[in-house]
Formats: C-alpha cells, sequence, structure tokens
C-alpha cells in the first residue's frame, strides 16, 4: 500500500514535471501530461499525492501562466488554456499546507502571488479559498518575505467579500424555497 503511494506520487510529480518543461517538450506531451492530471479525482490528489506534489503543481501553473501573461514566454494558448484549467483544479483541491508548499518555492515571487490573487478573482472562486491563503501567510512566518503585507490584507479582504457574498444567495435562495411552499 505505502509503495503504491509513492509510485503514484512519483508518477504524479513526473507529470508536473512535464507540465514544468512546457517550453522544451514536444507539445502533445504536455497535452497528455495535463489531461492526466486534470482527469484525477481529488481525493486521489490527497491520498497519492503525497508530500508536495500538488503544492508544486500550483507553483508551475501560477510560474507558467505568470510568465504568459507578461509575455515572457510563447507557450501556445491552447496549451495556456489546459494551465488554466489545472490551476483552477489544484487551487479548489488545495489545503493549507498544499499552498504553504506552493509559496515556499523558490521559483514563486510576491508579484506571483498577487497574480494569483487577481487571477483567483477573475475566477470567482469562493471564499474559503481566499481564507486558506490568507491564513497560511498569517500563520507562517517564513512566508513573510514572500510578499507584502498588503497582498496577504488582498487575500484577507476578498475572503470577506466572498464569504458575505455566499451567505447573502444562500439567504435568497432560501427565501426562494420558501415561498414555493406558500404557493
Amino acid at each position: 500500500k505505502k509503495e503504491n503511494q509513492e509510485a503514484f506520487s512519483n508518477a504524479l510529480s513526473e507529470l508536473i514535471r512535464c507540465v514544468e518543461l512546457i517550453q522544451i517538450l514536444n507539445e502533445k506531451i504536455v497535452i497528455s501530461a495535463l489531461s492526466t492530471l486534470t482527469s484525477i479525482p481529488p481525493m486521489t490528489w490527497h491520498y497519492f499525492g503525497g508530500k508536495n506534489v500538488l503544492g508544486n503543481g500550483l507553483a508551475v501553473c501560477i510560474n507558467i501562466m505568470y510568465r504568459d501573461n507578461n509575455k515572457e514566454s510563447n507557450v501556445k494558448p491552447i496549451l495556456i488554456g489546459e494551465i488554466r484549467a489545472m490551476l483552477l483544479s489544484l487551487v479548489n483541491l488545495a489545503t493549507e499546507a498544499d499552498f504553504y508548499n506552493c509559496f515556499a518555492s523558490d521559483d514563486l515571487s510576491a508579484s506571483m502571488v498577487e497574480f494569483l490573487y487577481c487571477w483567483m478573482v477573475d475566477q470567482k472562486l469562493e471564499a474559503r479559498i481566499y481564507s486558506t491563503v490568507s491564513s497560511v501567510f498569517q500563520r507562517q512566518s517564513d512566508l513573510g518575505d514572500k510578499v507584502e503585507m498588503y497582498i496577504v490584507q488582498k487575500f484577507s479582504s476578498r475572503a470577506l467579500h466572498e464569504h458575505k457574498k455566499e451567505n447573502q444567495e444562500f439567504t435568497n435562495s432560501s427565501d426562494c424555497i420558501e415561498g414555493e411552499d406558500e404557493l
């Protein structure tokens, strides 16, 4: 059982490495790796992913998208679309430990973390994700050099904003359901 977990974790790591080498590898290899990674069920990531795998995947996706956004790479749009889908999947799966491992990566800069924030806002993600990211920076003092406090405050503020919005939407949908009972 332990050997299976380790083997699967190694396989995930190698698939993520294929994505990381997007500028070097054949496009078909990268697309296959991305397709495989995005089709992995959520529980499989957590059970077999091993330490750092999901966090490393986050860091790789953020790095590629940031560089593409700043015209620092020549990645084809179809691949960027697949990277975006993978990042969305990973962000939704990530725990505090996963985000910590992502942000602790030497390959991520403060501007990349700010890019992630803007991207997350564009994706209209749930409050819990912003809250998780904010918690990582607030609890992990060794990440203090990684980002400016205003970026951490953006994540915290957005978490509150999205939480209020989600509660309002829930209240509005509850009103609709109650109104249906009266008809």
